[in-house]
């Protein structure tokens, strides 16, 4: 995982964003994909990966932009993760935005101990509560449960080069 967090002030932007492109760098010629992290540095992030994204592309994990950005994102090999945020109601933009990506660019992950699904708000989060996140975006999707699963599964091993 690597990116850039401007919320929890990790250091100065110009030291984050060098090592943001250095560990791109060190990705690009191990040939693996990035996980990326970014709190409240969308356009930066943006920026740097359009530039340096590894070919292996990657995801732009606990998704937390909107739908502008999405399609933005669109462009680059890049899949979409959506944590325990996406149950909760006041959650408009991330409803909005895996209604409009398609399905074979997102992922589902914990973000433990963070981020439950809201049936879980208030407790320590754990990998199992993922579940909770895939019923949601079915029934958002309109989709069958099992049908979704199935999909999220070949989408993560696609992403990280896993046998189905």
């Amino acid at each position: 995982e690597t990116g850039l967090d401007y919320c929890k002030k990790y250091g100065d932007k110009r030291s984050q964003i060098e090592l943001f492109i250095k560990q791109l760098d060190i990705a690009s010629k191990a040939n693996v994909p990035v996980i990326i992290h970014n709190r409240e540095a969308g356009k930066d992030v943006l920026d740097i990966l359009k530039e340096r994204l590894p070919k292996a592309g990657g995801v732009l994990h606990c998704y937390s932009e909107d739908e502008v950005y999405a399609k933005k994102a669109l462009r680059l090999p890049l899949y979409f993760s959506f944590a325990g945020n996406l149950t909760y109601r006041n959650a408009r933009n991330l409803h909005d935005t895996v209604l409009s990506l398609p399905l074979d660019r997102i992922v589902v992950e914990s973000e433990s101990p963070f981020m439950p699904p809201s049936v879980f708000r208030g407790q320590r989060n754990m990998p199992c509560n993922t579940v909770e996140t895939v019923k949601f975006m079915a029934e958002m999707l309109e989709m069958d449960i099992e049908e979704l699963a199935a999909l999220l599964w070949k989408n993560s091993c696609k992403l990280f080069r896993l046998p189905e």
